[in-house]
């Protein structure tokens, strides 16, 4: 994240600010429930692996999520920061099958909640994404999770 934050920043002090639609793009990460600062978005079955196996990669989660959050619009006109839950190489189970949860990313106002769950399949993390965030859109600034 520091780098294509980096990148963008690089490209505003050549003149190059927004893109051909003259907006700053939107970026979309992929982050991990057990994070989150707020409230547990994980079975308790699943805190140990996620507070102890999982701690040092989490802590480089926390750090692209709060780069982003720091962001405030310099470089990108908003973001959708995706938590899922473990991933798993599944044979997809389709976008119906998929239950997703949000808390905002900065903002401070009525937010769902995060979904809790043990493992969502890696396609259909991705066709969530596709059909949700960038076909829909009405999620930024959220962090989003997702599970089945």
């Amino acid at each position: 994240m520091a780098a294509i934050l980096t990148a963008l920043s690089d490209l505003e002090k050549r003149g190059i600010r927004t893109a051909q639609d003259g907006r700053k793009p939107l970026i979309t990460a992929i982050s991990t429930t057990g994070i989150s600062k707020k409230k547990r978005d994980v079975p308790y079955l699943l805190v140990p692996l996620y507070h102890g196996l999982l701690r040092v990669p989490h802590i480089d989660k926390r750090k692209m999520e709060e780069m982003l959050f720091e962001d405030n619009g310099a470089n990108v006109r908003d973001f959708v920061i995706l938590r899922p839950t473990l991933l798993m190489d599944y044979k997809p189970y389709g976008v119906q099958a998929v239950k997703a949860g949000w808390e905002w990313g900065v903002k401070t106002a009525e937010e769902k909640g995060p979904q809790m769950g043990y493992t969502i399949g890696r396609q259909d993390v991705g066709q969530w994404a596709f059909e949700n965030v960038i076909q829909q859109g009405g999620w930024e600034g959220k962090c989003v999770s997702l599970s089945y």
